[in-house]
């Protein structure tokens, strides 16, 4: 009876950790890869950097060596400014806590455990969240708009990046902070979580930060009771976390200052460059959110922005609601998605640095809003009416149908195909419900269906760019030989 009523009660985080599990098995079965066959998940600089660091890491911890320096690297390199950026989490000690031999397949399963834990912490905010008022359907819903957040191309992207990925897990939980704070001046909760943010991994802390003083600000209204006795709370706990952890920051600032002194002329021309830029066109970001995408460069200007046909469909729809925080949540969501059009903005949101590949990385944020307001929608379906639904649902195949004419380097055939097909889908639908041919609870499990069949289908189709060949055996057994500078 028991697990009979766990199961009830807490289905949803049990499938948020169970999912990303589910689809690498199934990757791994389909296309012969870790961990049932050869290969590995080391996409990107998960492989080239982050597994070395960290086979270097154990080295230093078990034979006692210095954290500050390396001889393993570029004839010497300073390793803690590195540690600081790259290694601080956690996790790091279920990686240092195994055999050398087993360092492979760890950091792996960590890479793995740290998705699985985006996707428990984005379910329990939308679980525990005051905007969600929700009597009915709240645990589907909420497991919904986690897995459209963790099943977005931008985090699916990121699993080889999981360095990030501990502040991904905190990010949902200091949302929760702010809530709390402003509804009964707590801040203690907020002060740990924010301190372990910036420790673990200061540079997405520094885009978080940014957006929690945003988040705190929009919390604020003319009759919120103490509003200045909780400014004063929420900036003063958030110094002391950053007082806190400045015993990793301090040492990792001084290092990056001797460590890029020498390219200041260099840094300032490419800055000035990147500031005055366009990044991507209106159209090349539309085009970003079709299906099956490709995401695999590097180098692309172009955001990972696929979030589902289904999700864009709703978002198209908040236009039309009559919800009363629609137009505070249509101007944050403007002014994040010009961060990606815009240099100027881009450049603020990556700590007033230009970054080197792997555009747009604050754009998990953009994905947040994005389902927050579709959670917003989905408590005013009823404001809607049959003429919004139709000139909106236009609006959205026009949009569609001039990206996909301006489109410079087509893909397959089948990424067109499948987004076209499952948008008319998703407008039969709405309009079943508009004309009352279904509810408003039938409309939300379709849609709930069909967006959990649609990621789950693109998760497995971009999952083919960790179809990694092995590392090399020896790097278990001898020191790490490249180390990122």
């Amino acid at each position: 009876m028991r697990l009979k009523n766990v199961l009830r009660d807490k289905w949803m985080y049990i499938a948020a950790f169970t999912i990303p599990w589910i689809l690498i098995c199934i990757h791994s079965v389909t296309r012969n890869g870790w961990p049932f066959y050869d290969g590995s998940i080391y996409f990107g600089d998960s492989g080239i950097q982050f597994y070395q660091m960290y086979v270097e890491l154990w080295n230093k911890i078990h034979e006692g060596q210095s954290l500050f320096y390396t001889w393993n690297a570029g004839g010497g390199v300073d390793f803690y400014t590195n540690m600081g950026y790259y290694l601080i989490s956690p996790f790091t000690l279920i990686i240092l806590a195994v055999p050398k031999t087993w360092l492979n397949d760890v950091i792996q399963v960590v890479m793995i455990l740290k998705w699985s834990g985006i996707y428990v912490s984005m379910v329990y905010y939308f679980m525990h969240t005051g905007y969600n008022r929700l009597d009915k359907n709240k645990g589907l819903v909420s497991f919904v708009l986690a897995s459209i957040y963790t099943l977005s191309n931008h985090m699916i992207f990121n699993v080889g990046y999981f360095i990030w990925n501990d502040v991904m897990i905190l990010f949902p939980l200091l949302l929760l902070a702010i809530e709390k704070m402003v509804r009964d001046i707590s801040w203690k909760g907020y002060c740990v979580l924010l301190w372990m943010a910036i420790i673990f991994n200061f540079y997405p802390a520094y885009q978080v930060c940014l957006f929690l003083v945003i988040w705190f600000l929009i919390q604020l209204r003319k009759d919120t009771p103490e509003i200045r006795k909780k400014i004063g709370v929420f900036v003063g706990s958030s110094l002391l976390s950053g007082l806190m952890s400045f015993v990793v920051l301090l040492p990792c600032l001084l290092g990056n200052r001797i460590r890029y002194s020498s390219e200041d002329g260099i840094r300032t021309l490419t800055d000035k460059k990147y500031i005055s830029s366009v990044l991507v066109t209106f159209w090349k970001y539309i085009k970003k959110l079709f299906i099956f995408d490709d995401i695999s460069d590097f180098y692309s200007l172009e955001p990972k922005a696929y979030i589902s046909v289904g999700a864009i469909a709703l978002l198209m729809l908040y236009v039309g609601s009559k919800s009363v925080l629609k137009r505070r949540n249509i101007i944050l969501m403007i002014f994040l998605i010009s961060g990606l059009f815009f240099g100027a903005v881009s450049y603020v949101w990556h700590g007033f640095s230009t970054p080197h590949g792997i555009y747009h990385r604050y754009f998990y944020i953009i994905v947040f809003v994005s389902v927050f307001i579709i959670l917003d929608l989905i408590q005013n379906l009823e404001t809607l009416n049959k003429k919004s639904v139709i000139i909106l649902g236009i609006i959205e195949l026009i949009l569609m149908i001039v990206s996909f004419i301006k489109i410079d380097d087509y893909q397959a055939v089948h990424v067109y195909y499948v987004t076209f097909l499952l948008f008319i889908l998703y407008q039969i639908i709405l309009m079943l419900y508009i004309k009352n041919s279904i509810n408003s609870k039938h409309l939300i499990a379709v849609f709930s269906f069909l967006i959990l069949v649609e990621l789950s289908m693109n998760a497995y189709a971009q999952l083919s760019m960790y179809d990694v060949n092995s590392i090399d055996d020896s790097w278990n057994t001898k020191d790490a030989g490249i180390l990122a500078d």
